[in-house]
């Protein structure tokens, strides 16, 4: 029984679906921040409504708010996407198609936040990208990768 990704808007891309994981990220980040003093959500985060959402909990769990947008040419995200299909590797059903339609749907960044965000090109390995964003992590500067 071959498992068939799902069509963007349906199932887990539901409105419905988002609101539901988004809230338990945010809570179970929450409550993680408390225990060990930092935590890491990863998430598309296409509406700014959520990243606000994230902000705010941030904020009111007293720890500095950062973001880590992750860029890559379309060319290598559609290569990765491939490679991952190919491999039936990973949590994601995300093909192409749901690729595209999230771009189209990401809202843009906005509002000036101070050295709380960091511009990622994931062209990389994993190594140097995971550590570029640890070092910026660690350092709390603001710069384009």
């Amino acid at each position: 029984d071959e498992k068939r990704p799902s069509e963007y808007g349906q199932d887990c891309y539901s409105e419905k679906a988002n609101r539901m994981i988004y809230k338990t990220l945010l809570e179970r980040g929450q409550e993680y921040l408390k225990a060990q003093g930092g935590v890491i959500l990863d998430a598309t985060f296409l509406r700014v409504s959520d990243r606000a959402a994230a902000q705010e909990m941030a904020r009111q769990s007293g720890a500095a708010w950062r973001l880590i947008v992750c860029k890559a040419p379309p060319e290598s995200v559609r290569a990765r996407l491939a490679h991952r299909a190919a491999q039936r590797d990973g949590q994601s059903d995300a093909d192409w198609n749901i690729y595209l339609q999230q771009q189209q749907k990401f809202e843009p960044l906005s509002g000036g936040c101070d050295g709380c965000r960091l511009l990622l090109d994931t062209r990389d390995a994993l190594p140097i990208v995971s550590q570029t964003a640890a070092h910026w992590l660690r350092a709390g500067e603001l710069r384009d990768a």
